[in-house]
C-alpha cells in the first residue's frame, strides 16, 4: 500500500512539514487551477525529493475543465489548458494527471455527443502524454442541476 496526500497548490509549505514528519508518505497529488504556473509549485517538488528522493507526484488538473463543453471556442480553451497540464505534469516526473469528464448542462439528451467528443480529445491527450510515459486518469461524468 501507497500512502498518498493531495496538496492544494495554495498549501505546498504545509506539505513540507507534512513530508518532513511523516516519512510514510510516498506520493503528492498536486491540485492547481488554470492559472498555475510550473514555479508555483517546482521548488516543492524539488524539496520533496531531497526529503523523500523516493517520493512520487501527480497532478489533479483544474476541477472546472469541462471535456462536455458545447461551445467550441471555450471547449478549444478548456483543451489548452489540459495540453498545459500535461507538460506541467512531465516537468516534474509525474506518474499521472486526473482529469473530471466535466459537466453536461443539458442533463442526459447529449451525453453520448459529449462523450464521443471527449474521448476523441483524451486519446489525442493520451497519444501525447504516452511519449513520457505518463497516465491520465478519468472522473465521472455529471449532469448540471
Amino acid at each position: 500500500m501507497i500512502i498518498g496526500i493531495s496538496l492544494d497548490i495554495n498549501e505546498l509549505d504545509k506539505g513540507i512539514s507534512l513530508l518532513s514528519n511523516n516519512p510514510e508518505i510516498k506520493h503528492i497529488q498536486i491540485h492547481y487551477g488554470p492559472n498555475a504556473k510550473l514555479n508555483d509549485y517546482k521548488w516543492f517538488v524539488e524539496k520533496a525529493n531531497i526529503i523523500n528522493p523516493s517520493i512520487s507526484f501527480s497532478i489533479h488538473a483544474y476541477n472546472e475543465i469541462n471535456f462536455a463543453e458545447k461551445n467550441e471556442t471555450v471547449f478549444s480553451a478548456w483543451c489548452d489548458v489540459s495540453q498545459k497540464t500535461l507538460e506541467d505534469a512531465i516537468s516534474i516526473n509525474a506518474e499521472f494527471v486526473n482529469f473530471h469528464f466535466g459537466i453536461l448542462c443539458d442533463g442526459e439528451k447529449n451525453r453520448g455527443e459529449s462523450r464521443k467528443k471527449a474521448i476523441n480529445e483524451f486519446i489525442s491527450l493520451q497519444k501525447y502524454a504516452e511519449a513520457y510515459q505518463l497516465d491520465i486518469h478519468i472522473e465521472n461524468i455529471y449532469s448540471a442541476p
